[in-house]
């Protein structure tokens, strides 16, 4: 095979490691940002949980001072039944009393509701928090791996940028901006391997002399379909590999 070959194969190997790498570089603050989207539903769950909480208090609260002016008013109208004089006034007076007792009643018994679901919602308050703390523990650490991530890629790709540079010094010009040229109209693979007589990219069949001629690797071809740069490694399948064998003369 031609070093130039060689060459531009390393090349396309190195461009898609390179871009591999740096596709992952780009998703880490994609999943940083997730992460941390994560633990902001938590603790927006905590604070709907402790508002309801609050929001209960604060009913309990408004319940229990309109009992205590019911119990003032019931109060009032058992000093003023003392001092009705005609038996309709005393019966009006009685079923004020009794209407104001029927509103304390369900005052209590809302307050009493009120009770009963303020031990849920309380924990529920401690079960959202448990969750939030479990939370922010395993994105702490999820967030520690994907930085120790990052470094690595970060090192790895100056290391793979710095092996390019190198190579792109030993690629004469003019087969490098033809290599450049098909990577950047074929989404970055300028290179395909030519195996059973096929483009192994575009999956194209070969003229059988191109083929060949391929095999033999002693210049530079295209595919005429997809315009990529055309290589050989070697015998595809046993048939090939006894086509490439010298014939045995009879």
């Amino acid at each position: 095979m031609l070093p130039e070959l060689e060459n531009l194969i390393n090349l396309q190997q190195l461009d898609l490691q390179i871009r591999a790498i740096e596709a992952r570089l780009e998703q880490i603050p994609v999943q940083v940002a997730e992460l941390q989207q994560e633990v902001a539903t938590e603790k927006a769950n905590l604070e709907t949980a402790q508002t309801r909480v609050s929001e209960s208090q604060k009913q309990r609260r408004g319940l229990e001072g309109e009992l205590e002016q019911l119990e003032t008013v019931i109060a009032k109208y058992k000093d003023q039944l003392m001092q009705v004089k005609t038996n309709e006034e005393y019966k009006a007076m009685q079923r004020q009393i009794e209407n104001t007792q029927a509103s304390i009643g369900g005052k209590e018994e809302q307050i009493l509701l009120i009770m009963e679901e303020a031990e849920g919602l309380q924990d529920n308050v401690k079960t959202r928090q448990k969750e939030l703390e479990a939370g922010q523990k395993r994105v702490r650490a999820m967030e520690a791996d994907l930085e120790a991530e990052a470094s690595r890629l970060r090192a790895e790709l100056e290391k793979e940028n710095r092996q390019r540079e190198e190579l792109l010094r030993a690629i004469d010009p003019d087969l490098l901006a033809q290599y450049q040229r098909v990577a950047g109209a074929r989404s970055g693979i300028a290179m395909a391997e030519a195996k059973d007589e096929h483009c192994q990219v575009c999956h194209v069949r070969l003229r059988p002399q191109v083929y060949n001629e391929i095999r033999i690797g002693d210049q530079i071809l295209r595919c005429d379909s997809c315009g990529r740069i055309l290589y050989y490694l070697g015998p595809a399948n046993a048939s090939e590999q006894q086509a490439d064998q010298p014939s045995e003369s009879t």
